[in-house]
């Protein structure tokens, strides 16, 4: 099974229970689909160019199929390669340096394949946004009714229509891959 590592994000000073509570359940989940064939990360430090180490971001999650099972404090892509897929929380009194642009920019540069932004205390109907690499760019795909479909893991992310708080994220799918899948995406 994969090593997980909660990480040391200046995000988490404001992080909220509900917040928290989201974020390790998904962490819990995915670990337990696809630990076997990926590492996986919490809140963790992503680098992706090592001239500029202040060019960094932190997703809630995030998941690099077919990569050693070995903690780690800090993940650099020059070493460790780019982690496929992340998911974004919107974090409130984010500084404005910070602005999903200039987050999206540096997903771009660091190479992921697949993000997903999540705005728990958004107006329902627009909380969930999604994007995914086309050619060079990550390019922000359709989601219909809070409800986006991962074509990397195979799964569903939807906000539930009659939440009772904005906090819940719904994960639906096989959540499933075999090795020689996770090998083949690389």
């Amino acid at each position: 099974m994969a090593t997980t590592r909660v990480g040391p994000c200046e995000d988490l000073r404001r992080e909220s229970p509900e917040r928290a509570t989201l974020r390790l359940e998904l962490l819990e989940r995915f670990e337990r689909a696809f630990g076997a064939v990926a590492c996986i990360g919490s809140d963790q430090y992503l680098y992706f160019d090592p001239e500029q180490p202040s060019l960094r971001v932190c997703p809630a999650l995030f998941v690099c199929l077919g990569s050693p099972d070995e903690l780690f404090e800090d993940w650099h892509t020059w070493e460790r390669g780019a982690p496929q897929l992340a998911l974004e929380f919107e974090v409130p009194g984010r500084p404005a340096e910070v602005s999903l642009a200039t987050m999206l920019a540096r997903y771009n540069r660091l190479g992921l394949r697949e993000l997903y932004h999540f705005s728990p205390e958004g107006t329902p109907g627009s909380r969930l946004r999604a994007w995914e690499r086309c050619g060079s760019e990550l390019l922000e795909r359709s989601v219909v009714n809070e409800r986006c479909f991962s074509p990397l893991l195979s799964l569903l992310l939807a906000c539930p229509p009659n939440a009772t708080s904005g906090y819940e994220l719904l994960v639906c799918g096989p959540l499933r891959l075999t090795t020689e899948l996770a090998r083949a995406v690389a």
